[in-house]
């Protein structure tokens, strides 16, 4: 049996479960499954791409980055538009133009990102826009001008649940800062959340007495690391919204 080993690695604009690779003519060609195809050389350089049955050159080989974000597609003149992270950087990705007819790089330019939360994960135009789909489960896509400025964004139909408490540490029997927010967006539905407290060598969850607006009292006979959950059902077991932490609790003074 041979002995396998890895000779090339390849960072490309595709979601990982989307990406389709083929061998064609000395050639590495990978496709997303939407008809969006990248071809490129044994070294990882970006020889072509195109849309459907039209594929473009791509001018001078460009070495494709990406690994993990990024995208790229075909504007009506030919011209790619490839958006690509940089070294793992979030903020403001470059974005470059390939002219097919002059074989040269013609624009090069940043999307203006409104954060640096999440990465850039495809690409697509759209008459004189750029459509900017990133990894944020609260956004659909953003949309840029053509020379990477911010233009708006369309948020996804989504409720927000978010906890936050004043320390990683929390003291047994003392109360401690814990804040619950929830933004149901279109939806009515308004549940009570409530917060449970386990040992990790511990099965069940004891829910926690609310001490205060945003307090709650911490159990004296409770210690070591420690699930946090919050939810609004009865048994912290089954519940729609839930959100996950952990903490360390220690005897006063500590």
């Amino acid at each position: 049996m041979l002995a396998r080993q890895v000779i090339s690695r390849y960072g490309v604009p595709f979601a990982a479960d989307r990406a389709r690779l083929d061998i064609r003519d000395g050639q590495v060609v990978l496709g997303d499954g939407d008809g969006h195809v990248l071809r490129l050389s044994p070294e990882g350089s970006l020889l072509a791409a195109g849309t459907g049955a039209r594929v473009v050159r791509a001018g001078p080989p460009l070495p494709v980055r990406p690994a993990g974000g990024g995208g790229f597609d075909v504007a009506a003149d030919g011209r790619v538009y490839l958006v690509e992270e940089i070294d793992g950087l979030l903020v403001n990705p470059d974005v470059q133009v390939f002219d097919p007819e002059l074989a040269a790089v013609v624009q090069d330019f940043t999307l203006a990102l409104p954060d640096d939360r999440y990465p850039v994960m495809d690409l697509r135009l759209l008459g004189d826009e750029i459509i900017v789909r990133r990894a944020d489960p609260a956004t659909l896509f953003e949309v840029y001008d053509r020379q990477g400025g911010f233009r708006r964004r369309i948020a996804a139909d989504v409720e927000v649940l978010t906890a936050s408490w004043d320390s990683d540490v929390w003291y047994a029997g003392e109360p401690m800062g814990l804040a619950i927010t929830h933004d149901p967006g279109r939806w009515p539905h308004r549940p009570e959340f409530r917060a449970w407290l386990r040992p990790l060598d511990i099965a069940e969850f004891t829910e926690l007495r609310w001490f205060a607006q945003d307090m709650v009292d911490v159990p004296a006979g409770c210690a070591g690391p420690c699930q946090l959950r919050i939810a609004p059902d009865t048994d912290a077991r089954r519940a729609e919204y839930v959100v996950n932490g952990l903490v360390e609790v220690v005897a006063p003074g500590r």
